[in-house]
């Protein structure tokens, strides 16, 4: 079975009370729940997305509704996605393809990863540079990582750093300041 989110059983008629009562207290005053550390996120990505050529998704694939912001569409709008199941190797075979069904019918490039594990990076490195095609050599083409904590960015970012040195053969060759790594678009 996916490990994704179910909608909660009916409430007993004692909870239902007390729910009612929380209700009528939100009524005189208003919680914002939404931490500040999001909204700052979401703003920065707002401000910096125009140099970006396309936007790398994460998400962990065992909760894939949950580690996805809904405010990320209204934000990205246009922009190419790549949406990149983290972790994909914790569930099913069965369930990597019912979540590549569920972006590809939404129209996004999908991969399933385990960023530990150089194949799986491997596999990601052609969708990545089929979105990354550049206009012109000389300039950089410049991709967005982003996603919730602890889904494998950072994880995910090492790895390409890895890929890119095994491929050019040195330690920095992969490298470059401001955590941009180089390597025929790769990423």
């Amino acid at each position: 079975p996916m490990c994704t989110e179910s909608l909660p059983p009916p409430l007993p008629p004692a909870d239902e009370r007390a729910l009612k009562i929380l209700d009528e207290f939100d009524h005189h005053c208003h919680i914002n729940w939404y931490p500040g550390h999001m909204a700052k996120a979401l703003r920065l990505l707002r401000e910096n997305l125009s140099s970006a050529q396309f936007i790398v998704e994460v998400r962990d694939a065992r909760i894939p509704i949950s580690s996805a912001n809904p405010e990320l569409d209204n934000v990205i709008k246009n922009k190419r996605r790549l949406i990149v199941f983290n972790k994909a190797d914790l569930i099913s075979n069965d369930d990597r393809q019912k979540l590549k069904k569920w972006a590809g019918v939404r129209g996004h490039d999908v991969a399933m990863t385990n960023a530990l594990d150089q194949r799986s990076i491997r596999k990601v490195v052609p969708i990545i540079q089929k979105l990354a095609k550049p206009k012109y050599k000389s300039i950089p083409t410049l991709a967005a990582i982003i996603g919730f904590p602890n889904v494998g960015k950072s994880s995910l970012i090492n790895s390409f750093r890895q890929h890119t040195r095994q491929r050019k053969g040195g330690k920095n060759s992969g490298r470059k300041k401001h955590g941009e790594v180089r390597g025929g678009g790769a990423a």
